[in-house]
């Protein structure tokens, strides 16, 4: 079977650039795994910072007069990589477009060119939930200032971008007219296979790398109580429900003063400061910090069960880390995280914001730490799924499928 040939749009290439943390991590490492596998992959980006050299099946090529130091894509900076993208098209002989890590607008929908357009999808954050809404407002501005990125303005490319594709008809989070969703919670593949009846939807989560991370990695921390260490990895933020965290084990601290809370990640300083304030008449809690990329696994090593409480979201990268190195997960309910855990049955649900439940979680699995051996070998087995190798495999049936299902249409409508 030939190799497939790919164009990934992306708005930063990157194998270790803190600030751009999961969806950074997400592109290098789906790119590789692509590569290995065979497909010719060629990347199309505004922003590149590489330490490392890609796989030889990687081409790897800078947008002309891209932004620097700006988050996520916006309009503008999609309408120079449309342009720049439609001669590779046919030099490079390009058979799928695929948007990574987020999705949203883009002129590819319409213009395909002959070529299927593919999307990485998120769930979308509830910015009108009532009981969450104002938080997350207000953790999207923080999260910009401490990112140091800029927010998008609007320059001439952007408002160019923005009326082209209001007269095409192109809106929305999730546009009408994308060949191929790669959905990372079951819920929004579910969603969109109701709304998007033209598109196939595939539910492919973010991954892990299976040998760097494991139980066997030797323990960053080593302990000095012999209580239950909790762990977090990833931005110090409302929308990460680290405050509902600190409380919770605030909560337990008392009846459980060997129990240990540990908090990697860097945040925006006025929010890890409240933060720090909160934790600071319990020892216990130990904020580490910014973790280097290399660390983690020591870090996920010096751990017994792993917290991922976020107010909704997707299925993130330390997800699947955690579950590599062997922790049972502490994740809330309607999130990508809540559905790995009931699926998988490596842990324990609760609802997002809610302390009590998850401050009693917590003593149930100190008070039953003799469940753990089990959930440990639970999570390492449920990793395997998660791989990076099999994401690329379920990447590529998707890619494929998309193609016969153009070509079964067109031999459909000749056949008329």
């Amino acid at each position: 079977m030939p190799s497939l040939r790919v164009l990934i749009l992306t708005y930063i290439y990157t194998d270790n650039d803190p600030r751009y943390g999961g969806e950074g991590r997400v592109v290098w490492e789906t790119t590789q795994a692509l590569a290995r596998a065979g497909v010719r992959v060629h990347i199309v980006t505004s922003m590149i910072n590489l330490h490392q050299t890609p796989h030889p099946n990687i081409t790897v090529y800078k947008v002309p007069f891209a932004k620097k130091h700006f988050l996520n894509f916006n309009p503008g900076e999609l309408l120079k990589m449309f342009f720049f993208c439609i001669p590779l098209l046919w030099m490079k002989k390009i058979q799928i477009i695929h948007q990574l890590p987020t999705n949203g607008p883009n002129l590819f929908i319409r213009f395909k060119f002959g070529r299927i357009f593919a999307e990485s999808a998120d769930p979308a954050w509830d910015y009108e939930n009532p009981k969450f809404g104002d938080e997350l407002q207000k953790d999207r501005a923080n999260k910009m200032r401490e990112a140091g990125l800029a927010r998008n303005r609007f320059d001439i490319s952007t408002r160019i971008a923005q009326r082209l594709l209001s007269a095409v008809k192109i809106s929305g989070k999730y546009p009408h007219g994308t060949d191929l969703f790669f959905c990372r919670t079951e819920q929004l593949r579910e969603e969109l296979s109701r709304t998007h009846t033209e598109s196939i939807c595939r539910f492919v989560p973010n991954g892990v790398d299976c040998a760097r991370f494991s139980p066997t990695i030797p323990p960053r921390f080593p302990r000095t109580r012999r209580g239950i260490r909790f762990l977090y990895v990833g931005s110090v933020s409302r929308r990460k429900g680290v405050h509902y965290l600190v409380n919770a084990f605030k909560k337990v601290a008392a009846s459980a003063p060997d129990a240990e809370l540990l908090i990697a990640g860097g945040g925006e300083p006025d929010f890890v400061g409240e933060m720090k304030k909160l934790a600071q008449p319990y020892p216990q809690i130990q904020f580490l910090g910014r973790i280097e990329d290399a660390d983690l696994p020591s870090i996920y090593s010096s751990a017994d069960v792993f917290c991922l409480v976020p107010l909704s979201g997707s299925t993130p990268t330390v997800l699947a880390e955690a579950l590599a190195s062997g922790l049972p997960i502490i994740a809330t309910r309607g999130s990508g995280a809540g559905e790995a855990v009931a699926r998988h049955k490596v842990g324990y649900i609760v609802e997002p914001g809610n302390v009590d439940e998850l401050s009693n979680i917590m003593r149930h699995i100190i008070t039953h730490r003799d469940d753990l051996p089990t959930l440990r070998h639970s999570a390492r087995t449920a990793s395997s799924f998660y791989s990076w190798d099999a994401l690329a495999d379920s990447l590529i049936k998707g890619y494929r499928d998309a193609l016969d299902a153009r070509s079964n249409r067109r031999q459909n409508e000749t056949g008329r």
